[in-house]
């Protein structure tokens, strides 16, 4: 749905502006287009193993299956934290604030107050992006999880892309190159 409503706006030259919580102080929000709210794609979503490179790789490279969840742009801080909870897993650093969605702490560089952990966003390992056209993208850093000829395969019609400017600047972009479907985040064992 959300590839034909961008695909519907771009042949007809409108604007797409997704929103997650709405905590911009700014009127980035605002639009006489469309306005996706984003809550509603707010559930984890199994990781398609098919795709992934091989385990040893994935092993070597840090990518244990263990510490990967894949969730959409629109599930909250809270219910990701309740979420990984549950499955005595936690997100590395938190910001201050719960009510946020995934995407917009991603996609705003949202911090914690780990210094040496860094931003909330430096956990993702990959994007599913809905673009111009309603194209729909992976993007990932070079050495990242997806195998090319597994993914073309499975989703002729998509694009991947590994390559790490290309990933750094999708990943902390303010809602200007497309809209984040969902992402897969690096997370660590419970702790308080």
């Amino acid at each position: 749905e959300l590839a034909d409503i961008i695909k519907y706006a771009s042949d007809n030259s409108f604007k797409v502006k997704a929103v997650g919580s709405g905590h911009s102080f700014s009127n980035i929000m605002q639009t006489s287009d469309f306005l996706i709210n984003c809550h509603s794609m707010n559930k984890p979503i199994e990781i398609d193993k098919e795709i992934l490179k091989p385990v040893e790789y994935l092993n070597e490279n840090n990518f244990d299956l263990k510490y990967l969840e894949h969730v959409e742009n629109g599930i909250t801080i809270k219910h990701l934290n309740s979420y990984l909870d549950d499955k005595e897993l936690a997100l590395f650093n938190m910001g201050g604030y719960d009510a946020q969605t995934i995407a917009g702490v991603i996609s705003t560089s949202t911090h914690g107050t780990g210094i040496s952990l860094g931003p909330i966003c430096d956990t993702v390992v990959s994007i599913i992006m809905v673009g111009e056209f309603g194209k729909i993208y992976r993007i990932e850093k070079a050495n990242g999880i997806t195998d090319p000829g597994k993914y073309q395969q499975k989703y002729p019609d998509n694009i991947l892309i590994q390559e790490d400017d290309f990933f750094n600047a999708v990943l902390v972009n303010m809602g200007s190159m497309g809209i984040f479907y969902s992402v897969i985040l690096r997370v660590t064992d419970s702790y308080y």
